[in-house]
C-alpha cells in the first residue's frame, strides 16, 4: 500500500511539474513574440499551445499565475490581429479576422485570475489587463458589426459588458463614460443577443433596462416582442405602459398593431392603424393593414347575417387599399385584397344559390343571384389580372382566375389556369400568363 501511495505522490509531482514548465515555455514563447512580433509570430503559436496545456493540468487550476498568463497571452494576440489589421488599412487592402475568440478568452482568463488573486498587486494587475482586453472586444465587436453579422457580435458585446461590470465592481473607472452610453451598450446587447437566439439573455436585459425605467422606447418595444415570442403574459402589460409613456412613437405603435393582429382584435386594431397613419402617412402597408382589417370585419358580419354592416366595412375595406394602391401601384397584397373582397362576395352568393330549390321564387332568386355573383367576379377580374402580372406564381390568385372563368363560361381560359397552377404545386416558375397581352 505504501509503495502504491508513493507511486500515486510521484506521479502527481510530475504532473505538476509537466503543469509549470509548460507555463514557463509559454512565458519564454510570449516574450521572443513581444521583442519583434513582425518575425516571431510562430512563438504566438507556440505560446497559446503551451499555455493550454498549462491550464489543461489539474495541478494548475488554481494557479493565479497560469491564468493570469494566458490572458496576457490571448491579449496578446488579439493585438496581433488588430495591428495587421491597421497595415492592411494603410496599405488599402480588404482584412478579415481568423480569430474572433482571442479576447473572450482572455476575459475568461482575467475573471479565472480574479478569483485566485490573494495580493493587492495580483488584483491591480489583473484588472489593468483586463481594461485592455475592453479595447479588443469592442474592436472585434465592432467590425462584426459593420458585417451585419449581429449574431457574431453578440458574445463579444455580451463579454465586454461583463468585463465593464468586473471593473466597475473593483473600483475601477467605467469603461463606458457619457450619459446612456452604458445603457446603450446593455441595448445592444439585448439585441444582438435575440437574434442569436439567446432570448433569455434578451429579455433577461431588456428586463433590466425596463425595471430601471431607463428613457428609451425601443426597449419596451423590443421586451414586449421578447416576451411574446416566449408567451409571457407580461408582454401585454408592458406594451401598455409603452404606448402610454410613449403615445407617438412609431416602433411601439407597430409593436402593439402587430399584437392585436395576432390577437384578433380588430376593433383595438382599428384604433392603432389610424394613429399609424397619421404617424406615417406615406407608408402603403398600413393603409394596406387597415384594408385587411375592414376586410375581416365585412366578413365576420356577413356571417352573422348583418348585410348592412358588411357593406359599410366592405366599402372601407376596399378604400383603404385603393389608398396604398396610389401610394405603391405594384403593392400585390392590396390589389390581390380588393380582387378577393369581390372574389368572395360573389363565392357566397354562389353559395346561396346552392341551396334554393325549385320552385318560381326560387328561380327567379337564382338568376338573380346568379347575375350578381358574375357581376361581382367581373369587377374582381381585373385586379386578379394585375396581381398575376406582379407574381404570376401565387396560388391564389391562380386558383381564383380558374374560377372567374369557369363561371363566365370561358372554359378554355379556365383551364388553361388549371394547368398552371399545377404547375406551380409541382415546382414550376412561370412567367406572367397576362403580361405583354393587354
Amino acid at each position: 500500500m505504501l509503495g502504491i501511495l508513493s507511486l500515486v505522490l510521484i506521479s502527481a509531482s510530475v504532473n505538476a511539474q509537466d503543469g509549470k514548465k509548460e507555463l514557463r515555455d509559454a512565458g519564454k514563447a510570449i516574450s521572443s513574440f513581444n521583442l519583434d512580433p513582425g518575425n516571431n509570430q510562430d512563438k504566438l503559436k507556440e505560446a497559446i499551445e503551451h499555455i493550454e496545456k498549462a491550464v489543461a493540468d489539474p495541478a494548475m487550476a488554481n494557479d493565479y499565475e497560469v491564468w493570469q498568463q494566458r490572458g496576457e497571452i490571448y491579449n496578446a494576440a488579439a493585438q496581433n490581429e488588430e495591428s495587421a489589421r491597421a497595415l492592411a488599412d494603410l496599405r488599402g487592402e480588404t482584412f478579415t479576422y481568423k480569430d474572433f475568440t482571442a479576447p473572450v478568452k482572455a476575459l475568461e482568463s482575467f475573471k479565472k485570475a480574479m478569483t485566485l488573486a490573494e495580493k493587492k498587486w495580483q488584483s491591480k494587475g489583473t484588472l489593468k489587463t483586463l481594461r485592455e482586453t475592453v479595447t479588443y472586444l469592442n474592436l472585434y465587436s465592432n467590425s462584426k458589426l459593420n458585417a451585419q453579422d449581429y449574431a457574431g457580435a453578440y458574445p463579444l458585446l455580451d463579454a465586454m459588458l461583463e468585463a465593464r461590470n468586473i471593473l466597475v465592481a473593483n473600483e475601477q473607472k467605467d469603461v463606458f463614460e457619457g450619459e446612456g452610453t452604458l445603457n446603450q451598450q446593455k441595448y445592444l446587447v439585448g439585441i444582438t443577443a435575440n437574434i442569436a437566439g439567446d432570448t433569455d439573455r434578451a429579455a433577461e436585459i431588456f428586463g433590466n433596462l425596463y425595471n430601471e425605467k431607463v428613457d428609451m422606447p425601443e426597449v419596451y418595444s423590443n421586451y414586449f416582442k421578447v416576451l411574446t415570442a416566449k408567451n409571457d403574459p407580461k408582454a401585454a402589460e408592458v406594451l401598455a405602459e409603452g404606448r402610454k409613456k410613449y403615445p407617438d412613437n412609431s416602433e411601439i405603435l407597430f409593436a402593439e398593431i402587430n399584437y392585436f393582429i395576432q390577437q384578433e382584435k380588430f376593433d383595438a386594431l382599428e384604433a392603432s392603424l389610424k394613429k399609424a397613419i397619421e404617424a406615417e402617412p406615406d407608408n402603403p402597408s398600413v393603409y394596406s393593414a387597415l384594408g385587411n382589417v375592414y376586410m375581416n370585419l365585412m366578413q365576420q358580419e356577413s356571417e352573422a347575417g348583418n348585410a348592412e354592416m358588411a357593406k359599410e366595412y366592405e366599402a372601407k375595406s376596399i378604400s383603404y387599399f385603393e389608398q396604398a394602391i396610389a401610394i405603391d401601384p405594384e403593392m400585390f397584397d392590396a390589389v390581390y385584397s380588393i380582387g378577393s373582397v369581390y372574389f368572395n362576395e360573389g363565392v357566397l352568393l354562389v353559395q346561396k344559390m346552392s341551396k334554393l330549390g325549385m320552385s318560381k321564387e326560387d328561380m327567379a332568386m337564382y338568376d338573380k343571384l346568379d347575375k350578381e355573383s358574375k357581376a361581382l367576379f367581373e369587377k374582381s377580374l381585373p385586379y386578379f389580372k394585375r396581381s398575376e402580372k406582379m407574381n404570376p406564381n401565387d396560388i391564389n390568385t391562380l386558383i381564383a382566375l380558374k374560377e372567374i372563368y369557369a363561371r363566365n363560361n370561358d372554359l378554355t381560359t379556365s383551364q388553361e389556369f388549371k394547368k398552371r397552377l399545377e404547375s406551380v404545386q409541382n415546382g414550376e416558375i412561370l412567367k406572367s400568363y397576362f403580361k405583354g397581352k393587354e
